[in-house]
């Protein structure tokens, strides 16, 4: 028996809060699914990163192609919920991050396969996307086959499915004042230390050894907003690197005490530190810049270019439609749009309305 392809087509209608701690977004989706009409055929569709559903609506409608004759059902989905998403966090204060509804078929559905609506391109409405003081949203809708499944998973219910993803940028310049900008203002703090005589080294360690505990305090707290994660950002590194170079610091301190004897090569060895020092800090800063910046600029210019072909496809797509006469004749019964939804939907065998 040959597999009952089913054309899948995502609209994000708005895009809510987006919440790094919990990995999780809000947003109202429309999903319209399409097939050939047959008896006792409806695909099971879920979505699988659905963490809670707030509102649903379900209703359908029927079209008839005037080249095959074939009666083509659609399954218009408006949903709103609670979405989960895993963040990847490498990146950050730059970080890039999928909004992305998966939606499969329930069920040992082996019959049933799930791929990109050709005709109609999936979109998302730039205008109701309301986390726009954090994040950058970018234009452009991916659609996605799921891998293969192993055996073991098909066995958990789900066995085929298709990914709707668009992608945001955080806009970090909150970040780089409020954390990289004090975290840089106590690095260079070390330096009115050796406004103290050599032979005050103790002060000189005292005071590193505070810098180092109100690093540390200030880290705790910046990375509060944040989830556990088994890796390390570059945020991560920077203050690792801080951290590093303030006991660098207090050791320097420690051995320039051995020489309190001898003021003089005391203090030729505090000058020459100094100078190292300058050294050391100016060129971690700006290899970490140098790094982190190459590499999110390019992948901002990555989802950029995403951008100029989705607008370039939806444009190709509507002088199409204006240079070739419509293929599709749609019956007489009134159909219910996306604005104006019906307050008693067909009900789906498998998917029913929630209150």
């Amino acid at each position: 028996m040959d597999n009952t392809v089913v054309y899948v087509r995502v609209c994000f209608l708005v895009i809510g809060d987006i919440d790094t701690r919990q990995q999780t977004f809000g947003a109202e989706v429309l999903i319209e699914a399409r097939w050939s009409k047959r008896k006792d055929f409806e695909p099971r569709l879920v979505i699988t990163n659905l963490d809670r559903n707030q509102k649903e609506r379900i209703w359908f409608t029927e079209e008839t192609d005037e080249e095959t004759k074939e009666t083509l059902i659609t399954m218009h989905w408006r949903l709103k919920g609670i979405f989960y998403e895993n963040m990847e966090l490498k990146y950050f204060p730059r970080d890039i991050q999928d909004i992305s509804v998966c939606i499969s078929v329930e069920g040992h559905a082996n019959g049933v396969e799930l791929v990109e609506d050709s005709t109609k391109m999936s979109s998302l409405s730039m205008c109701n996307f309301r986390d726009n003081q954090e994040w950058i949203l970018f234009s452009h809708v991916e659609m996605e086959s799921c891998p293969e499944h192993e055996e073991s998973d098909v066995e958990l219910g789900h066995c085929t499915g298709i990914v709707a993803k668009c992608r945001v940028v955080r806009q970090m310049r909150y970040f780089m004042m409020t954390s990289v900008l004090i975290m840089f203002a106590i690095t260079l703090l070390p330096f009115t230390l050796f406004a103290f005589d050599p032979k005050w080294n103790t002060i000189r360690i005292m005071g590193t050894i505070t810098l180092i505990l109100a690093g540390t305090t200030y880290r705790n707290a910046v990375f509060h907003s944040l989830p556990l994660i088994s890796y390390v950002t570059y945020m991560d590194l920077y203050f690792i690197l801080s951290m590093v170079y303030l006991c660098s610091v207090c050791v320097v301190f420690a051995i320039i005490s051995q020489y309190k004897e001898d003021l003089q090569r005391a203090k030729n060895i505090d000058s020459a530190c100094f100078e190292a020092l300058w050294v050391v800090v100016i060129f971690y800063h700006l290899f970490l810049a140098a790094v982190f910046f190459s590499k999110t600029n390019k992948k901002v210019e990555e989802m950029r270019v995403k951008d100029d072909l989705y607008k370039l496809r939806l444009t190709e797509r509507q002088s199409l439609k204006k240079d070739l006469s419509p293929n599709v004749s749609i019956d007489s019964t009134p159909k219910p749009s996306i604005d104006s939804i019906p307050k008693q939907p067909i009900e789906s065998t498998y998917l029913k309305e929630k209150p």
